[in-house]
């Protein structure tokens, strides 16, 4: 994933490929200009890399990328004058641990040792459950999926925990000169089990806000808690149905707007798992623990749904006739393969753009996310008075913690739950 940087007010771009490093200048001083070139080079990047681009050889790889294949200029004698990193083999965790834990090991006991191997194991099998092939890969969001998604249920202070080691491990990265920056530099403080924040509404949010006198940069936070009610949320899918350029980009919206579902399982979803006959999709995840044990769970069609899968799955079947997984049903929009965690977050991003849910000042910051949905879903299932078993079997939450955070919204439960010892009738 390319990212920007200026120098002397000109901005520049810097970018991975190969086991090397890039920096070349985008020759502008206009943000919305290095912008859009920075989502060309992205683009440009996942064909090269899902192996529909080729560089001939001979030529200069940062200059034949930054200009999307346009520049022929052969690779001179003289060094590149832009610092690159040295080639190197795919950076993995696999393939730096041992030095990792060699250093910690001068300072460390070995249970801080042991803690670290474990947690960095485990690290190292989501990514590669979710195809991000190098550490040069891994973004906030990244982490914030690992940390929020893939750990889901557990304690906070083992959230605390995978959250510390992943910075330090970063931190160490990025001395080493194996990464150009740390994606954890951002990455949210995880509360105690205690403070987990309950989900608000819009106007709770925009209230509390007011109240505090809380621009959006200060009330992010809580935005991460926000759930949109079921009317917004069709206002969403129909904004994201009629901005979208592909179908994808619209279902990569839907299905976890109907469904609850998280990214990853909507990523691996397979035509064999919708059933439109029988009104229901199959979802697949790995169960939060060691074994990494393979769950499924139904979960029944909106007639929403319904409607805009039948609309258009077909059309993303007709431009990818071959190439990728043909079972799958979100596909790239350019190479019909699989799409990554990082390739998600842009397509997902893309339709958001000058819309209301971009937050102002902040052009890269959104007010809806992968999981906004899901506690959407779960939220206006609870407002609507649903079974808690019908919610705990349709979104697959098993902890006590996650329930707590949505449990206020269920009306009049406790009241009702309670009125039965009392020996007044209301009239």
């Amino acid at each position: 994933m390319a990212s920007l940087f200026t120098k002397n007010r000109v901005y520049y771009v810097r970018f991975r490929y190969a086991g090397r490093s890039f920096k070349r200048t985008l020759e502008t001083d206009s943000r919305t200009a290095a912008e859009y070139k920075q989502r060309q080079i992205d683009t440009f990047l996942d064909g090269l890399k899902g192996g529909h681009e080729d560089i001939p050889k001979g030529l200069d790889t940062g200059a034949y990328i930054v200009s999307l294949g346009s520049n022929q200029v052969p690779v001179t004698a003289e060094p590149s004058k832009t610092p690159d990193f040295e080639a190197q083999q795919t950076l993995t965790v696999e393939s730096v641990i041992e030095r990792y834990i060699k250093l910690r090991s001068r300072v460390n006991e070995e249970s801080y040792l042991y803690t670290q191997r474990c947690h960095l194991a485990r690290f190292s099998r989501y990514l590669k459950s979710q195809n991000v092939e190098s550490l040069v890969d891994v973004t906030e969001s990244t982490l914030d999926d690992f940390l929020w998604g893939c750990l889901e249920g557990k304690k906070a202070s083992t959230k605390q925990g995978y959250r510390a080691s992943l910075i330090q491990f970063f931190k160490w990265l990025v001395k080493q000169q194996e990464v150009v920056s740390s994606p954890a530099r951002g990455i949210e403080t995880i509360p105690h089990d205690s403070e987990q924040l309950e989900f608000w509404s819009t106007d709770q949010i925009d209230a509390y806000a007011r109240e505090h006198q809380f621009d959006d940069q200060s009330v992010r936070r809580h935005w991460q808690r926000v759930y949109y009610t079921k009317e917004q949320v069709h206002e969403i899918i129909n904004l994201v149905s009629s901005g979208a350029f592909h179908p994808t980009v619209c279902l990569l919206h839907a299905i976890p707007a109907y469904t609850g579902c998280r990214r990853g399982e909507a990523l691996k979803l397979l035509h064999s798992d919708i059933n439109l006959d029988g009104g229901f999709i199959t979802f697949r995840s790995k169960k939060q623990s060691r074994s990494m044990r393979v769950t499924k769970r139904r979960v029944p069609i909106l007639p929403e749904l319904r409607q805009l899968l039948i609309s258009q799955i077909p059309l993303i079947r007709c431009n990818f006739t071959s190439g990728g997984n043909s079972e799958v049903v979100l596909r790239h929009p350019l190479t019909g393969n699989e799409i990554n965690p990082n390739q998600s977050n842009r397509l997902f991003n893309t339709v958001l753009r000058g819309t209301h849910l971009e937050a102002e000042g902040d052009p890269r910051w959104y007010k809806l996310r992968f999981h906004t949905y899901r506690h959407s879903f779960i939220s206006n299932l609870a407002c609507a008075g649903t079974d808690q078993r019908l919610i705990d079997e349709w979104v697959g939450h098993t902890t006590e913690a996650m329930r707590q955070r949505y449990r206020h919204l269920f009306p009049n439960m406790q009241i009702n739950a309670i009125g039965v010892l009392s020996a007044m009738t209301s009239d």
